[in-house]
């Protein structure tokens, strides 16, 4: 009878071999309660399939995931597998930190050469308001400035033109200073989180070498704390290195600061 029982349900799954996961999963179920009735079983005590889904997902998971009855049952692989994850977000830092530094590197170089420009912009506007007064109170037209004759009219228009680059130095100034503070911003964010990685890095390292000496795995406790200490500290990277401070969220972006500029030019 046994014998003949495997060689029906051999055939009937061969059957179903070209079936659906479903469709083999009902022919399965229905073998088993054929084969519990011809034992006198009548299959109260069978695993129901939702239950078995779950359980499937279960192990899938406990698998696949540092859950923490793996961080407890091997500790020594989870410190391992978490050093291998610091060594990942310090590359990562390191990566960050040179595209900043670059980006403060030049916006600094920008600001220098465009204060030169603004110096050089204001200097000549007061010089050359000085001279038109001076000129316009003694009525000696034309004007001299650095050697070249300007007459009224024009040395009027290089007047304004002059303190419409000056104003437009200054709000480039005024732009490139508040990208230069967002910069050092980050730069001290992503500083603080490769401080942060380094001391846990070596904290990991440490709890690493007393389990591998069996110093800490005296107990259960032990290895629970241990896992706790390190869930910690992992728990505490990133916190904040993206976050927006409350000078991010009063200063101005340069289109705000380009558009009042603009429009104090306009009412002016």
């Amino acid at each position: 009878m046994r014998l003949s029982m495997m060689c029906v349900t051999v055939v009937v799954l061969a059957m179903f071999a070209g079936c659906s996961q479903e469709d083999r999963e009902d022919a399965a179920e229905r073998i088993g309660k054929a084969a519990d009735a011809l034992k006198g079983d009548d299959g109260s005590e069978r695993t129901p399939r939702v239950v078995k889904e779950q359980q499937r997902k279960e192990r899938i998971r406990q698998n696949t995931k540092w859950t923490p009855e793996n961080q407890a049952k091997f500790p020594i692989e989870y410190c391992q597998a978490m050093l291998e994850e610091i060594a990942k977000d310090s590359q990562h830092y390191e990566m960050l930190m040179h595209k900043f530094l670059t980006a403060k590197s030049s916006v600094t170089r920008k600001i220098a050469e465009n204060d030169a420009q603004l110096k050089s912009y204001s200097v000549f506007l007061n010089t050359a308001k000085k001279t038109y007064r001076e000129a316009e109170a003694s009525g000696s037209w034309p004007a001299t400035i650095n050697g070249f004759n300007l007459s009224k009219e024009k040395l009027q228009e290089k007047i304004v033109d002059a303190a419409s680059k000056v104003k437009s130095f200054q709000a480039v100034t005024a732009t490139l200073k508040t990208n230069l503070a967002k910069l050092e911003k980050k730069t001290a964010r992503i500083s603080e989180e490769q401080r942060k990685l380094v001391l846990t890095k070596e904290s990991l390292q440490r709890t690493l070498d007393n389990l591998q000496l069996k110093k800490v795995v005296d107990s259960e406790d032990g290895i629970r704390d241990s896992v706790a200490a390190i869930n910690d500290a992992i728990g505490a990277l990133g916190e904040g290195a993206e976050e927006a401070s409350l000078e991010d969220l009063v200063t101005p972006d340069a289109n705000t600061m380009r558009k009042a500029t603009f429009d104090a030019i306009m009412t002016e």
